[in-house]
C-alpha cells in the first residue's frame, strides 16, 4: 500500500476507497460501486440499533452492510449458518431461541415463513422485517404487512445504503416499536 502513509491526514484517509461491491447486473453487466471509509462509517452508523438476523450471505453487499451496521452499533447478529438449508423450520427455531429486533432475509426466506403460521407470527412480534436481494412478491408482502409486520424493502443497486430504505406500504408501516436490545 504504497498510496498510505503516516503522512496522510484523516480527512484524506477517509477519502481513500474501502471497498468495490457490484450491484447485481439486472439491467446490463454488473457495475462496480466504490466505497471510501467516509461513506462507510456514515452508511454503518445508519442502524436500527437493533438485535438482528440475517440470512443473506456476506458476499452481498446488503449482507455485509447489515454485518457492519451490528458491529457498529453494538448489537449481535446472528447469521444463518450457509451449511444449512434455507427452510421454515431453521429459521423458526433461530427466531424462536434469540431475543431478534430485526429479520433480514431475501423474499425467499419470508415465503418460507409466510407459509407456516407460526412464522407469521414471530415475524410479525418482530420491530421490522428487511428484505433484500430481489423483489418481494406482492401476495407475500401483503400477506405479511396484513399480519401485522413491520416489512421494509431494501432492494436496488444499493442495497448496502439505508437511505435507499422504503417501507412497503406507508399506510401499514409505523415507526420502529422500541424494544429493550
Amino acid at each position: 500500500m504504497d498510496h498510505v502513509s503516516p503522512s496522510l491526514s484523516f480527512q484524506l484517509l477517509m477519502l481513500i476507497v474501502m471497498d468495490d461491491r457490484h450491484s447485481s447486473g439486472s439491467t446490463g453487466l454488473p457495475k462496480p460501486i466504490f466505497q471510501t471509509h467516509s461513506a462507510a462509517l456514515r452508511n454503518y452508523a445508519k442502524n436500527f440499533n437493533l438485535r438482528g438476523f440475517i440470512t443473506l450471505p456476506l458476499f452481498h453487499a446488503h449482507g455485509v452492510s447489515c454485518l457492519f451496521r451490528a458491529i457498529h452499533s453494538r448489537k449481535q447478529i446472528y447469521v444463518y449458518g450457509a451449511h444449512l438449508p434455507l427452510t421454515a423450520a431453521h429459521l423458526i427455531t433461530t427466531l424462536k431461541e434469540r431475543d431478534i429486533g430485526i429479520f433480514y432475509g431475501v423474499p425467499y426466506a419470508l415465503k418460507l415463513l409466510s407459509e407456516r403460521e407460526e412464522g407469521l407470527k414471530l415475524l410479525a412480534r418482530l420491530e421490522l422485517v428487511m428484505f433484500g436481494g430481489s423483489a418481494c412478491p406482492k401476495p407475500i408482502g401483503d400477506k405479511l404487512v396484513a399480519q401485522g409486520v413491520q416489512l421494509i424493502s431494501h432492494y436496488g443497486k444499493h442495497t448496502h445504503d439505508l437511505t435507499c430504505t422504503l417501507p412497503v406500504a406507508d399506510d401499514h408501516v409505523q415507526a420502529p416499536r422500541k424494544q429493550g436490545s
